[in-house]
């Protein structure tokens, strides 16, 4: 009898879970950008994008770089890592060389002093970062030069504090990265 009702109750909180997951992706969905001005922005608010690096990611280089060319006039870009050596400061010197009118700094922060290192390099950069409007990403993402302008515009309603943005994983050559992609 107990068991039964366990199972009916998992059962229940299943379905309630899945309808809800199925609200959700047809709202996103049917959801659509406003467009108010012609650029859809009433004003280009200055923009941080926040990258924590740690290492050497397959497609590093690449994904960073989708980060420098956005069609956005007024952005920086912070790196952190947390030593001087990581394989990720020659790449980002690299695109910074590339980019010299992107404003971008890489900040070197040291061992965290908690146990979440993401964490700590979000807080650092954070901390550094010039402007109110942050983007914050994995080093494993790449966007479109658009990205900025859409992040801007979700921003002009004054009711919005947080946004995030779902986003579809390119599987690697990994068992793991094949399994996260799903």
């Amino acid at each position: 009898m107990l068991g039964e009702f366990f199972l009916s109750t998992v059962l229940a909180g299943s379905l309630v879970y899945s309808l809800l997951a199925v609200v959700a992706a047809w709202r996103y969905r049917s959801a659509r950008a406003s467009s108010a001005t012609p650029s859809g922005l009433a004003a280009r608010e200055p923009v941080s994008i926040l990258k924590p690096l740690a290492g050497l990611d397959p497609g590093l280089e690449s994904n960073l770089r989708t980060f420098f060319e956005q069609d956005y006039t007024d952005f920086e870009i912070l790196f952190a890592v947390r030593e001087p050596d990581d394989a990720a400061v020659a790449v980002v010197r690299r695109l910074q060389r590339e980019y010299p009118a992107v404003h971008s700094r890489l900040l070197i922060i040291g061992e965290p002093p908690y146990p979440n290192a993401k964490v700590f390099s979000l807080d650092r950069m954070l901390a550094a970062a010039d402007h109110d409007l942050v983007v914050m990403s994995d080093s494993d993402i790449r966007v479109g030069p658009d990205l900025l302008r859409t992040v801007a515009r979700e921003f002009q309603d004054p009711a919005l504090g947080v946004a995030t943005c779902p986003y579809r994983a390119v599987a690697g050559s990994s068992f793991w990265s094949r399994l996260e992609a799903i």
